[in-house]
């Protein structure tokens, strides 16, 4: 009689079924914890770049002190300066050019310091020029010039209206001069600073702007 037991199919091993179960839980188990891994750093990202991003609203609210701007776009709104007088400062307004020439001293309005040139080739005076867009009728102000300079050294500052000599005067270290120049209807407004040592600094004070009719 042919023995046929070798031909049937051989019982499952449980133990080798066992193995592959534990393997493939172990690698599930191991997927999972890297995926939750990935997802945490995800979080953990977008908490801290939510509070560094421009959109966040972390600035100031609009209509609050620090967001809002004056309705012109040029300054402090004007306003009665001190002696009662109506006008605006001329340092309320942003220079047009030449704003490297001058400086406005910390805590002060109305003032412009202006070093004088070097006196060579190409350097021979500075300036600072403003629009003044026709809206204002005159300017008031008062010149003096000091450092480290000789007594009897001089400087001089011009006042011109779109082009035109308006006022200048030529003072010493010794002196004061008060400068006066008609605006009516004028758009820009240059001021000019020439000395004769370049060790000097020229200080613009109590500048003034009139309002226009």
């Amino acid at each position: 009689m042919t023995d046929t037991r070798g031909g049937d199919r051989p019982d499952a091993d449980p133990l080798r079924d066992s193995s592959e179960s534990s393997k493939v839980i172990g690698l599930v188990a191991a997927v999972g914890g890297a995926v939750a891994a990935i997802v945490g750093v995800v979080i953990a990202y977008l908490a801290w770049i939510q509070p560094h991003s421009p959109d966040s609203g972390s600035g100031p609210a609009a209509g609050s002190p620090a967001a809002s701007t004056s309705a012109s776009g040029i300054g402090p709104s004007p306003a009665t300066v001190p002696g009662g007088q109506p006008g605006r400062y001329l340092t309320d307004l942003p220079p047009s050019a030449g704003a490297g020439s001058a400086v406005i001293p910390p805590g002060t309005r109305g003032v412009l310091q202006v070093r004088c040139a070097t006196g060579q080739t190409g350097d021979r005076y500075r300036f600072v020029e403003y629009d003044l867009l026709g809206a204002y009728a005159g300017l008031t102000a008062r010149a003096s010039v000091a450092g480290p300079i000789r007594p009897e050294s001089q400087a001089e500052v011009e006042v011109f209206t779109d082009g035109r000599l308006a006022d200048n005067h030529v003072f010493s270290p010794r002196q004061q001069a008060d400068l006066a120049a008609a605006l009516t209807g004028a758009q820009q407004l240059r001021l000019q600073v020439t000395c004769q040592d370049p060790a000097g600094t020229v200080t613009i004070s109590s500048a003034l702007l009139s309002p226009g009719g």
